[in-house]
């Protein structure tokens, strides 16, 4: 048996510890009390008397590479394709181009910025056909025409 506290082997009838002095009863509810509080101890490990001699073990650090299909995109790589994007003819050929590239991340990325252009052009569209546009272009006119 070990102590709870110090975690010194003792034999199996005593009655403390010679360690630390810890008390220990043999009764019944004794044993009871003591497993109570052994469970709201955190127990130690048994110490052991021979000489321990510690050694510094190098530490190894292992960096897990994903395949190069599936590396993440950096933040500052999301703002720079966002910018090139949106340049007019020089976008739209980076656009095609990197919706079909190796890397999922950046192919959902691109694939997204087209879903973004799509949406874009059909509010345009129900815009100009519902006539919005056109009453906000002569507001604009009168607007000009006044403080010209």
């Amino acid at each position: 048996m070990y102590c709870y506290k110090c975690g010194a082997q003792m034999p199996n009838d005593a009655s403390f510890c010679t360690n630390c002095g810890n008390k220990y009863s043999n009764e019944k509810g004794g044993e009871q009390a003591r497993l109570a509080e052994q469970q709201s101890v955190p127990r130690q490990a048994p110490r052991n008397t021979e000489q321990v001699r510690h050694v510094s073990q190098p530490v190894i650090k292992y960096k897990y590479r994903l395949p190069p299909e599936n590396e993440p995109i950096s933040p500052w790589a999301y703002y720079g394709l966002k910018i090139v994007f949106s340049l007019p003819i020089i976008g739209f050929v980076c656009l095609i181009i990197l919706s079909f590239h190796n890397n999922v991340n950046l192919k959902n990325y691109t694939r997204s910025y087209w879903c973004e252009l799509i949406i874009s052009l059909i509010l345009i569209a129900i815009l100009v056909a519902t006539g919005v546009t056109t009453g906000l272009f002569e507001l604009i006119r009168n607007y000009i025409n006044y403080y010209a």
